[in-house]
């Protein structure tokens, strides 16, 4: 019966994440403020599942770096990739981020078993999808998201040597407050 009640609730939390995620891309709740990468990475870290920051590992980009981005949106595509990664690897996953002058890439790499070259066809599509208890949603739902600010979705996968997803979102420059002279 715990285990049922478990079961049940980690289904309603994936449904509000999915939920959330439908938000269209102009929705002025989610406008595109300034973001700290270290503001990213703690609303990533609040959004993984149970025990997932103990085996995440950050690196790439100081905790000030800034960028003109969705907060919520970018939060919760970035909790579904890793989320994933959590779930297929028994191991660490690397999360590293990379600034450019106008987009930020981030990659997240698993340990995890891979995919074959037929489901790295069809991943991202809606209802597709390699785990036993996955709906097919999560990853169709960053898809749309990162098109949508157009940005673009990368997985490479081997079987039976893990996977990298690179996300690369199109940023404004953050302007440096002036100081009165």
């Amino acid at each position: 019966c715990i285990e049922d009640a478990r079961l049940i609730r980690e289904e309603v939390d994936r449904c509000r994440r999915i939920l959330d995620a439908l938000v269209p891309a102009h929705d002025q709740a989610d406008p595109a403020t300034a973001l700290l990468w270290g503001e990213l990475i703690e609303a990533l870290r609040l959004r993984l599942y149970a025990g997932g920051a103990d085996r995440l590992q950050v690196s790439g980009l100081p905790a000030d770096a800034a960028f003109i981005l969705p907060r919520q949106r970018t939060a919760q595509s970035l909790a579904a990739l890793v989320n994933n990664a959590l779930e297929a690897s028994t191991g660490m996953v690397r999360l590293t981020g990379e600034a450019c002058s106008d987009t930020l890439m981030i990659r997240i790499v698993d340990d995890g078993p891979g995919m074959d070259a037929r489901a790295q066809i069809r991943v991202g599509e809606p209802f597709f999808t390699t785990k036993p208890h996955g709906r097919g949603l999560g990853l169709f739902l960053v898809r749309q998201f990162v098109e949508q600010v157009g940005g673009a979705l990368q997985v490479r996968s081997v079987a039976g040597a893990g996977t990298a997803v690179t996300l690369t979102l199109p940023t404004q420059p953050v302007e440096e407050p002036r100081h009165a002279a």
